[in-house]
């Protein structure tokens, strides 16, 4: 049986255009409401990957 551990080096938060469109909305008066964009935003900066397993395969080979 093998482990293979897939370890972060670098990680930061970077958005596709469309996908920070879909995430934000107008309201009633024409603004355009960014919150659910900034929140995610600000919480994948908050979070340290660096040199952390985030997920483990375990491999057996008969």
């Amino acid at each position: 049986m093998y482990k293979a551990d897939v370890i972060v080096r670098e990680a930061r938060p970077q958005f596709d255009p469309r996908m920070l469109s879909a995430l934000q909305w107008t309201d009633a008066r024409g603004f355009a409401v960014p919150s659910l964009t900034a929140s995610l935003t600000e919480a994948l900066s908050r979070i340290n990957l660096k040199d952390r397993v985030v997920y483990t395969y375990y491999i057996e080979l008969y």
